[in-house]
């Protein structure tokens, strides 16, 4: 396989910026001193509440140090990873008490869950804490729903999802007692629009049946949840189209119809991003982009890796701000300190614990996000996205809106399209 080291290392950070202006980054985000116990990615990661205060707890996934690693079989190329956690952690954040301090937490090793899976989704339901498909080690879906009760300390395998309702990279969220799952792949890999509403009014007897569909096939998504009901699911990557671009579409359901509806598309097409949200908004953060190789030819494409583009850039929707007739729109923010995706991130309002037994503060209409580990851009050395530890955390009330700019415009003035062509000239002229 040939390798074009420096042709990826020219393209992706000229492509990464296709979303981004050229100012220098806020200090809205933090680095914390603390970091996950192991290397982790595609995990799921739920805010669990308790009697000793809420959690961020995170389950499964990749704990691999070199991520997701190029594979070759049966004549077939592929990234996978090579070691799937069957470990649960709980994230207590602190913090700080003046001005002049910086956030810390702590990292509880909670039972370990049933078994190991990733790629999965996780639900608060009656206080429990409820995991829904995903794969295992070898690839195979994992059908089981195991929940978490904090207050026994316990896991349980309450049911068992139909093979026709088992997916992964999916997402899901909790109305009451039903647990609605979102979309995801089937076990080849072709991505859904099916939506299962989950009943866990009796755990002891669950009970599936289909809700409302999806209105385009995604795989590799994520939700948010505002506080009126409504749901926003955006991007993820499709099999119609070989994976090879993500959407940039957002849908919206409306808990009163019981409906999906498209609303304003992202800047930013993107897959394998956390979609969060925090007072009212929607903050889309990270993510895995493709970089476009149509009409190039087959021996002058870079690594299956080189690609990938992993993204840093944030954009945040609040759809009580009417933009243009009645319609909210997204805009971007200044981006993450480093590039991301299959990480996990939880938001974070209202009371939070102080240091030494302080009283701690508020996090007020601003609040704050964390991010939890993830996979970084390519490297070619180990043919991998290496998986990080860290955790870091975005202050809302920091960021600041960059200059606006459409989809097909780079921040230094060149178009997408030329910036492609670019790109295969360098691939050229490299493997000439």
């Amino acid at each position: 396989m040939a390798r074009y080291t420096l042709a990826a290392s020219l393209l992706l950070p000229l492509l990464a910026r296709a979303s981004r202006s050229l100012d220098e980054l806020t200090d809205s985000w933090q680095a914390l001193p603390v970091s996950i116990p192991t290397p982790l990615s595609d995990m799921s990661v739920a805010v669990l509440p308790g009697d000793g205060g809420k959690r961020v707890v995170l389950t499964g996934g990749c704990d691999s140090p070199d991520g997701n690693q190029f594979m070759e079989y049966d004549g077939e190329e592929f990234f996978a990873c090579t070691s799937i956690s069957s470990k649960a952690y709980a994230f207590a954040p602190k913090v700080p008490n003046t001005t002049f301090q910086a956030w810390t937490g702590e990292f509880e090793e909670l039972p370990d869950m049933p078994r190991e899976r990733c790629r999965h989704a996780s639900v608060v339901v009656d206080g429990n804490l409820c995991l829904f498909g995903g794969r295992d080690a070898v690839d195979e879906m994992v059908s089981e729903v195991d929940c978490y009760d904090p207050s026994a300390g316990e896991w349980t395998t309450p049911a068992t999802l139909p093979a026709e309702y088992t997916t992964s990279d999916l997402t899901a969220f909790a109305r009451g007692t039903d647990v609605y799952l979102v979309a995801g792949y089937d076990k080849n890999y072709t991505a859904q629009v099916q939506v299962t509403v989950v009943d866990m009014s009796d755990m002891s007897s669950v009970k599936f049946g289909p809700g409302e569909s999806l209105l385009e096939e995604r795989g590799d998504i994520d939700a948010a949840v505002l506080p009126d009901g409504s749901v926003y699911v955006s991007g993820g990557f499709t099999h119609e189209n070989s994976y090879a671009k993500p959407h940039n579409t957002v849908e919206r359901y409306d808990p009163d119809t019981g409906t999906w509806s498209p609303v304003d598309s992202l800047n930013d097409e993107r897959g394998d991003k956390q979609l969060v949200s925090l007072n009212g908004k929607v903050y889309a953060i990270g993510g895995e982009a493709k970089v476009d190789i149509t009409g190039v030819a087959p021996e002058e494409v870079p690594d299956l890796g080189a690609i990938s583009t992993v993204l840093d850039s944030v954009e945040v929707l609040d759809p009580e701000v009417d933009v243009h007739g009645g319609l909210a729109e997204w805009r971007s923010l200044g981006g993450m300190p480093t590039a991301l995706f299959r990480f996990g991130a939880a938001e974070w309002e209202g009371e939070v614990t102080g240091e030494e037994g302080g009283e701690g503060e508020s996090a007020d209409d601003g609040g704050y996000i964390f991010v939890f580990g993830g996979q970084v851009a390519y490297d070619a050395d180990c043919e991998c996205f290496r998986t990080t530890d860290q955790v870091m955390v975005f202050d809302v009330k920091k960021a600041e809106f960059i200059r606006e700019a459409k989809p097909t415009e780079l921040s230094a003035g060149v178009s997408v399209p030329v910036a492609t062509a670019l790109a295969s000239c360098l691939l050229v002229a490299l493997a000439a």
